[in-house]
């Protein structure tokens, strides 16, 4: 079971946030406050820690706006503090 969950990347996420970083760029600072087990943000999905191997439900897909907030962040391009929608399995949920 999945629910449509929304994540807001802030001022001080973009700050603290590491550049070619899977688990400290913004997105992923932004996505451990509201989920739990994030293991990083790998390409276009936030992906999980898990005991099993790596399956569809372990994982969510980003929407494009966040995949270009990555490309333009790791670029060393000015960004922005947004929020984006993102498909949660329940069980990562805080």
């Amino acid at each position: 079971m999945r629910k449509l969950l929304k994540i807001k990347v802030t001022t001080e996420d973009i700050i603290k946030g590491r550049r070619n970083s899977t688990d400290r760029c913004p997105i992923a600072r932004a996505a451990k406050r509201v989920l739990k087990k994030v293991d990083g943000v790998m390409g276009d999905v936030i992906d999980f820690k898990f005991d099993t191997i790596l399956q569809e439900d372990n994982m969510c897909i980003l929407p494009i706006k966040a995949q270009r907030f990555i490309a333009h962040f790791d670029d060393d391009k000015k960004v922005k503090p947004f929020t984006f929608q993102v498909s949660v399995p329940v069980k990562f949920i805080r």
